[in-house]
């Protein structure tokens, strides 16, 4: 994960602006884990399923998401909102904006397949 930030994340501007709010959102977010099972075990989940993927992108590779895993971890951010805070909020609903932007492809070398 530190190596997909570096590398990829770090390389424009909405990833550099997805990682300074996973920074300022970090212990509101430990806080709903720790806090909510089923979220934790969703969460567990996804980072299992798409570790090698985004591990390859991290070493320059490019991957492909299919619009249901799109809608999964939508899914999962908009459960995560339905808990937090204000700020935690409106940062996820940022997050989702660019995911739904449909720009992964040019941004994280990521596309998203019917």
């Amino acid at each position: 994960m530190r190596s997909f930030r570096d590398n990829v994340l770090s390389k424009n501007i909405i990833g550099q602006i997805f990682t300074h709010l996973f920074y300022r959102n970090a212990p509101e977010l430990t806080a709903l884990l720790k806090q909510h099972e089923d979220l934790r075990e969703r969460v567990k989940f996804l980072v299992d399923e798409y570790s090698s993927m985004v591990g390859e992108v991290a070493n320059g590779g490019t991957a492909c998401l299919w619009k249901n895993d799109r809608k999964s971890i939508v899914e999962l951010l908009e459960d995560i909102k339905g808990k937090g805070g204000p700020q935690l909020k409106n940062d996820i609903d940022l997050v989702i904006e660019e995911i739904n932007a449909g720009d992964m492809g040019e941004l994280f070398a990521i596309t998203i397949e019917n």
